[in-house]
């Protein structure tokens, strides 16, 4: 990227998925995870000497049409469905790229958020009306809690900050009328409860968007960022 004259550069094309790609992730490894709706994911790796990236592996979903993924700190890749194709959640070994387990029966349709809570427990949020969230153990590779919703409301997003803080984003919407006083969007906070598998209320904002909040994105200097419609930045 060239900023002062405002040019770019096309470094490399990496072709081989034959349909939309969901999301890049770069590994600790060093190569490249993209996800795709051709229901693989694709290795790419990293040559430092040619600065350039060469296919390395493909890894079959088989019928999962992956959107979500993350790296644990134990060099595993979890990937989970973006539509309802399927209900799992994949889990990958970095060192061999070999799928280690599935968990079955995560969301009826698909996946908003794929967050790691702790060193071994991750959140999937669901994309269905009221779903919730279900927890899973690493370790075990199973469901250890699912809660449906918070206060009838079902969760537009779910995000966890570095201080471990979690942050879910709520509201309603009429989408054929986008201005109507009855669309809002609101913020609550909370600690987790690792021993009890438990989200504690630290406090909330009512009514502070003009619509659901969809996500959230911590600045390099702490503050937060919220967005719907509008996007607000919090101290």
């Amino acid at each position: 990227m060239d900023y002062i004259n405002k040019k770019h550069e096309v470094i490399q094309v990496l072709l081989g998925h034959t349909s939309s790609v969901w999301m890049c992730l770069e590994l600790s490894d060093g190569n490249l995870a993209t996800c795709c709706n051709d229901k693989t994911i694709r290795i790419w790796f990293n040559d430092i000497e040619t600065k350039q990236y060469e296919p390395l592996q493909i890894l079959s979903t088989d019928y999962d049409e992956v959107g979500e993924m993350l790296e644990t700190k134990n060099k595993i890749l979890i990937t989970c469905s973006v539509f309802d194709a399927s209900y799992e959640v994949q889990f990958w070994s970095i060192e061999n790229y070999e799928r280690i387990g599935i968990v079955e029966d995560i969301a009826t349709c698909g996946c908003r958020d794929l967050i790691q809570i702790t060193d071994d427990i991750i959140c999937v949020n669901g994309s269905r009306d009221e779903e919730g969230l279900q927890f899973i153990s690493i370790s075990q590779l199973k469901k250890v809690k699912h809660i449906k919703t918070f206060n009838d409301n079902k969760i537009d997003s779910f995000y966890r900050a570095k201080d471990g803080t979690i942050f879910i984003g709520f509201g309603e919407a009429d989408y054929d009328n986008m201005n109507s006083p009855n669309n809002y969007g609101s913020i609550k906070q909370y600690k987790f409860d690792e021993k009890n598998i438990e989200l504690i209320e630290i406090c909330q904002k009512e009514k502070c968007h003009d619509f659901p909040v969809l996500g959230f994105y911590e600045l390099s200097n702490g503050d937060f960022v919220s967005f719907s419609k509008e996007i607000i930045v919090w101290k």
